[in-house]
This record gives structure tokens, C-alpha cells and sequence, in this order.
């Protein structure tokens, strides 16, 4: 008797699980196996950043650059749109700022520029004068209609911090308002968290990290609001930024000639099995943007496939019988460009080194 009635039970539910399977779909109720064994796409960044990202930032991701101004947020969002593009993803950049330049477009060797490609959504004058000024909810709402209406699609909100709303708008200069930017943003976040992992598409949104007025202990704070720190998946915040420099650059004083930055990050989540809390620096050059070779040189130096007596470097990567010899830093990246497939062996020989 206990066992019919045991199987009873066990009908019962079975029953029940095909009832809910019928109404909601059989998809949306799987194993924990499955769930783990279901594969995401993970789109590199940039060599120095994917070695503290488990290899970069996986499809479905809300990712979030901050940082105080001028330090490059815009130039690596629009590095990793090269990468997107390469893995078959349009990009969606909206011009909140309105600061984007031909130059930073420019100065993405690879990224695609054609419409189909790369689509900027801005505020625009009409023919007859007026201006047609897209506030908060309107870029948001283009954000989320992209991202369900194009799967796999990648949005850049650049910034979040200058995201203007109707009310800060139409009101008077110099009026206070409680925070109804990152009230919208909370919207949005509860929106877009369930979206993002079914449509396969990355939402990045880049803001501003300012002076804390607040009292504390802490000297800045973000901008944009506590609910984007639920829904992150990716944190990247750059600390601080220094010249990069060539030449014989003894210290400070010593201006040797400046050729772009050094910006050091720091990560937050990292959507993978990396730890939070890593550093690292990205070379981005003048009139080029994020400096991959360069990077992979860096790591090369560091994992000893690059061996530097004093200004020679020996390419030990190239496991040739005479190791190629160089001598002078620029000189070798020279040698990288006149080479591309050493490149991409050295690349190789890194991901083999690293796991």
C-alpha cells in the first residue's frame, strides 16, 4: 500500500512538471548539470585586461568601466567593439556625451565603421532648426529594445553620469533633484538583468567616478547610482594614469617623448573564475588606441618568451636556431609590424604559457 501510494506521489508530480513544461516551455526548467555544462562566448578585451578577466568578458555581461575623465573608458569600449565585430556582433554606441571624435574612431585600426557594423545613436538638429535632445529614458529605452530586438548585439551607454532627465531638463538651474538619473538606471537595471543572459548580447555602460562629498573615509565615489553595482557582471575602474614614455626616461623630471598612457585597472567581478581585486596596466598609444602588441610584448617579457639583456631583446618565442635578436624597444615593436605572424605566434605561445 505505502509503495502506490509512493508512486501515486511521484505521478502526481510528474504530472505537474508536464503541466508547467506545457505552459512556460520545456527550456525554462533544466538541470543544475545542464545549466553548468551550457556554453557563453567569452569576447576578449585587450591582452593585459583579458589576463585579469579569465580571458575576457562573456556574452550576456553587464559590464561597467568607471573612472575619472580623459583616462580612456571610450577608447577601450570602442577596442573591445573591434573584438565584438571580429566575433560576428554588431555594436550600438550611444553618444550620451556627445564627446565621441572621428579621432577615436580613427584610431581603432580594426573596427568597422559601416552602419550595419557600427551604429552611433545621438541627439540630432532637424531640417527646420530645432533640436531633438534624446533624454534618460529614451536612450535606455533604445539600450533595451537593441538588445531584445538584436541578440548578440553589443550597447555602449557613454555616460551613464551625463544620462539627463526630463525633470533636470525643464527644471530651473541650480534646483535639486533626488538622483533621478540613477533612479531610471535602477529601472533599467531590473529590466535588462534576465534579458541580457537569453539574448547573449553585453550592455556596457561607462561612468564616472568623482570627489566624495559625502563624508567618509573614502576620497571618491561613483556616479550612476547603487543598483548598477547589483546588476554588474564585469567592474573595471581605473585608479590612476600615467605618461607613457620612450627614450631615456630617468624619472619625472626627464621628459623623454610621450607616446601615450599607462592605465592601471583594477577589477571588480569578473563574469569568469578570476579573483576581484586584480591589477593591471594597458598601454593605450596616441592616435591608435589600445596597444595589443605592445601588451603581448609586456606579458612575452614577463613569462620569459621575451628574453632583455640591458636594450637587446631575444625572441626565444620563435624557437628558431639563432634566437632573433633586437636591439631597442621600439625597434622590436618595429619588427612586429613588419611581421604580423609573429604576432599571433606570440599570442599563442601566451595562452599555451597561461593556461
Amino acid at each position: 500500500m505505502a509503495k502506490a501510494k509512493k508512486n501515486e506521489e511521484t505521478s502526481v508530480v510528474a504530472k505537474g512538471n508536464n503541466d508547467l513544461e506545457k505552459k512556460y516551455g520545456a527550456d525554462a526548467f533544466i538541470s543544475a548539470e545542464d545549466f553548468m555544462n551550457e556554453k557563453r562566448e567569452v569576447i576578449p578585451v585587450a591582452p593585459k585586461l583579458d589576463m585579469i578577466l579569465d580571458g575576457g568578458i562573456p556574452e550576456g555581461s553587464f559590464v561597467t568601466l568607471y573612472g575619472p575623465k580623459k583616462i580612456g573608458k571610450t577608447v577601450l569600449s570602442l577596442h573591445f567593439s573591434a573584438n565584438a565585430q571580429a566575433a560576428g556582433r554588431k555594436v550600438y554606441y550611444l553618444n550620451v556625451e556627445g564627446r565621441i571624435k572621428p579621432r577615436d574612431l580613427a584610431g581603432i585600426p580594426k573596427l568597422q565603421r559601416t552602419k550595419d557594423k557600427f551604429e552611433i545613436v545621438r541627439s540630432y538638429m532637424n531640417s527646420d532648426g530645432t533640436s531633438r535632445i534624446l533624454l534618460a529614458h529614451e536612450y535606455l529605452d533604445i539600450a533595451e529594445t537593441k538588445v531584445k530586438e538584436d541578440p548578440g548585439c553589443v550597447v555602449i551607454i557613454d555616460s551613464a553620469s551625463q544620462l539627463l532627465t526630463e525633470l533636470e531638463k525643464e527644471g530651473e538651474l541650480g534646483q535639486q533633484h533626488r538622483a533621478p538619473g540613477a533612479v531610471l538606471l535602477s529601472q533599467f537595471c531590473k529590466r535588462i538583468s534576465n534579458v541580457l543572459p537569453v539574448s547573449k548580447s553585453i550592455i556596457i555602460v561607462i561612468a564616472h567616478v568623482v570627489a566624495n562629498t559625502g563624508g567618509g573615509n573614502k576620497k571618491t565615489s561613483r556616479t550612476g547610482g547603487n543598483k548598477i553595482q547589483y546588476a554588474v557582471d564585469v567592474d573595471l575602474e581605473c585608479s590612476y594614469t600615467e605618461r607613457w614614455r620612450t627614450g631615456a626616461v630617468k624619472d619625472d623630471s626627464d621628459s623623454g617623448t610621450e607616446i601615450g598612457k599607462k592605465i592601471h585597472w583594477i577589477s571588480g567581478s569578473t563574469g569568469g573564475n578570476a579573483a576581484p581585486g586584480m591589477k593591471t596596466v594597458s598601454y593605450m598609444r596616441y592616435g591608435y588606441g589600445i596597444d595589443e602588441v605592445y601588451e603581448l610584448f609586456d606579458i612575452g617579457k614577463t613569462l620569459s618568451l621575451i628574453r632583455q639583456n640591458k636594450a637587446w631583446f631575444y625572441f626565444d618565442f620563435l624557437e628558431q636556431e639563432d634566437t632573433k635578436a633586437i636591439n631597442g624597444e621600439e625597434n622590436a615593436m618595429q619588427e612586429f609590424q613588419d611581421h604580423p605572424e609573429w604576432v599571433e605566434i606570440l599570442r599563442k605561445k601566451i595562452k599555451e604559457a597561461i593556461g
